[in-house]
């Protein structure tokens, strides 16, 4: 397998210089967990986002004025944990990462009940072979 990297316009594409008899399942599967790693990391920025804005909105309701008298806290805070320009890139590297595995695998789509809290399911389409969830 040969996953070139090439630079357009500012913009890293993969691009696939290989035939479809060359990929493996490994290969398939290798390529499935990077798409499973990446939209947990995209959840887990989610996360961080909201805690993010929980805790300035807590700074916005302090009475004492200590962050107005200490903005520098604020700005740095800010520059560390805004997580919208890395999210964007993940969740770009995991659609084409996506895109070359629906190109590969040989789908044997499935419906499934997920748990998503103690009480509550979730319906989800997925692929046995590379788990990959229907577009």
């Amino acid at each position: 397998m040969n996953i070139e990297m090439s630079t357009t316009n500012k913009n890293t594409k993969l691009t696939n210089d290989f035939s479809i008899s060359s990929v493996s399942t490994l290969e398939v599967d290798t390529l499935s967990d990077m798409v499973t790693l990446s939209k947990q990391c995209v959840s887990f920025l989610d996360q961080l986002q909201l805690n993010r804005q929980r805790i300035i909105q807590d700074i916005k309701n302090n009475e004492n004025n200590f962050f107005e008298k200490n903005p520098e806290i604020i700005s740095q805070f800010n520059a560390l944990f805004d997580p919208t320009i890395f999210k964007s890139k993940v969740q770009a590297f995991s659609e084409e990462i996506e895109d070359i595995v629906d190109s590969y695998c040989c789908h044997d789509y499935v419906a499934d009940l997920i748990d998503i809290e103690y009480d509550k399911s979730k319906r989800v389409i997925y692929c046995q072979l590379c788990e990959l969830t229907k577009k």
